[in-house]
């Protein structure tokens, strides 16, 4: 048995699941280590709401993995309260991630996740990107491959898989065309994707970091840079950056993050004691 998934991305913005006649949907959740994708509460409920399998994916954006790591836990990790639970997806693509390589960034990464929610995350990506990935990562890693044989739009007419495995050990999902809207099948049942969920061992959601937004209630400067009032930053594990994207703020709240007030001279003796830098 087969699911027919789509993905989609801030680029869908409203998006309706359901639209193309898909059997789940895959949202983009986080990029890099500050930005949420602003639809993607709003696509998961409705999929969560029809009972559907659906995912969220993070963008690898050219930061360390574990800053990464944390932050796409810390924004999927209310979605683990629900019934319905999301498969963890990780997109790499090398490019964006030059100085990083690719075997022990993901390797980190995959860890790290597995760490702190208990699952293992599915690789997405061109079998270029994925072929040069770990032995590690290949065997005990899904493979959700990116390969497009047709420029035109053929719907749900799947054509024969063209491609190698790329030495992972198992194929979960082809994404085969990305015209006029990302199309992927998925070589699995409903069962069989809410068994690639399965958390691994026992996790206290209760207790996994939140996220808190710091806004300040005075100009400040930091490390050679002047903050405005009303300045926002996030704060997960050990890093805090500044909130430059109006809608990263605006679902960062919605998701029901911690706000925190804070003065110049309070900011300052904060990221002193707790040895931080903004980025």
């Amino acid at each position: 048995m087969t699911l027919k998934i789509i993905d989609v991305s801030s680029h869908q913005e409203h998006y309706k699941v359901g639209t193309y006649g898909e059997d789940g949907v895959i949202i983009k959740a986080t990029q890099g280590g500050a930005y949420t994708n602003p639809y993607m509460n709003e696509v998961a409920r409705q999929a969560i709401a029809k009972s559907m399998p659906y995912g969220l994916y993070h963008y690898a954006g050219g930061r360390t993995a574990k800053i990464e790591a944390d932050y796409f836990v810390n924004c999927v990790a209310p979605y683990f309260k629900e019934e319905n639970k999301p498969l963890l997806i990780l997109d790499w693509e090398a490019y964006q991630n030059s100085a990083y390589g690719h075997g022990e960034w993901c390797d980190e990464f995959v860890n790290r996740v597995n760490e702190r929610l208990g699952v293992t995350c599915v690789i997405y990506g061109n079998s270029g990107d994925v072929s040069q990935m770990s032995n590690s990562i290949k065997s005990r890693c899904s493979l959700w491959l990116a390969g497009y044989p047709y420029q035109n739009d053929i719907g749900w007419n799947v054509p024969a898989f063209p491609y190698s495995h790329c030495g992972f050990s198992h194929l979960i999902g082809w994404q085969y065309s990305s015209n006029p809207i990302d199309r992927s099948v998925f070589y699995v049942s409903r069962e069989e994707w809410m068994h690639q969920i399965q958390i691994e061992k026992n996790i206290d959601l209760e207790e996994i970091e939140e996220m808190k937004i710091i806004q300040l209630t005075s100009d400040g400067n930091y490390y050679g840079k002047r903050y405005p009032k009303n300045s926002c930053f996030v704060i997960t594990g050990d890093s805090i950056r500044y909130i430059e994207r109006p809608d990263t703020l605006t679902v960062l709240k919605k998701l029901g993050t911690k706000q925190v007030a804070l003065n110049a001279g309070e900011f300052l003796l904060f990221i002193q004691d707790m040895d931080l830098k903004i980025s």
